[in-house]
């Protein structure tokens, strides 16, 4: 069996490989996830894939997707979800965010604090709007109940509900650590619930997107040419990628080792 060892030396973090412009890479990619262009056909997605504002994000039944953003938030695309970026500011004088659930899951990791006023994280559904500070939380909408749900798992999350004729909002309502909340058709979401501890813990497992859940080898797909700072998202030779947290490959030492047998 013949190796071939290529040892790569990549200036700083992460966060600078992805400075420049404001998107996110795919880190973890299972099943069917597809990515569609503003006014073009989806396309197929693979580790790697870049995803910039005005794309939707787009999963299939028992499929999922971990997005890494330039600023370290993270977004987990759950299955069966229809998920578009309308707008991504990441500035020193600027930061907003407004995501589109159009239906399904998504679970976010927010690393970067706004303030709600002039700083905004956002995500809108056709019945409620959800704004953040720097929390992590899960959302999720069906369409055919046109219920909106939030889970907190970290922080505190406002939620109002939203009428889609006059566009109004409701009072806001604060979901805490461990609460989870509902509204349906628009109007104010439910008192927060505190959860059971053992399902509070499900949840939170069931709506991270972890690497073992990757079903296939990501050297297989091979990261994108010209762009060398992606090569960073292969950790080791048996390609871990990120966890949890952005935090656990920003700021490590970027030296990457690239082992491919044959």
């Amino acid at each position: 069996m013949k190796k071939l060892i290529l040892i790569l030396l990549v200036s700083g973090s992460v966060s600078q490989a992805l400075a420049g412009e404001t998107y996110g890479l795919m880190m973890i990619v299972k099943g069917q996830v597809q990515v569609a262009k503003l006014k073009e056909q989806p396309m197929g997605a693979k580790v790697g894939t870049k995803v910039y504002p005005q794309d939707t994000i787009i999963t299939g039944k028992d499929s999922r997707a971990k997005i890494v953003m330039s600023d370290r938030n993270i977004i987990n695309v759950l299955p069966d979800t229809k998920l578009r970026i309308d707008q991504y500011i990441s500035e020193l004088k600027e930061k907003n965010v407004r995501l589109s659930l159009i239906e399904g899951k998504v679970r976010t990791n927010v690393e970067q604090k706004y303030d709600n006023n002039e700083n905004r994280f956002e995500i809108k559904t056709p019945s409620a709007v959800v704004g953040v500070r720097g929390t992590q939380f899960a959302t999720s909408y069906k369409r055919a109940t046109n219920v909106t749900a939030v889970t907190t798992f970290r922080g505190e999350v406002i939620f109002r509900g939203l009428d889609a004729l006059s566009n109004k909002q409701t009072e806001a309502v604060m979901v805490r650590r461990g609460e989870t909340s509902e509204n349906f058709d628009g109007k104010q979401p439910g008192t927060p619930v505190k959860m059971n501890p053992v399902e509070f813990k499900r949840v939170d497992k069931d709506t991270a997107v972890r690497k073992e859940d990757r079903p296939l080898d990501p050297m297989q797909a091979g990261p994108p040419k010209n762009d060398i700072g992606q090569i960073i998202a292969i950790k080791d030779r048996n390609d871990n990628l990120l966890g949890d947290s952005a935090k656990n490959i920003i700021s490590k030492p970027a030296q990457v080792n690239i082992i491919i047998e044959r």
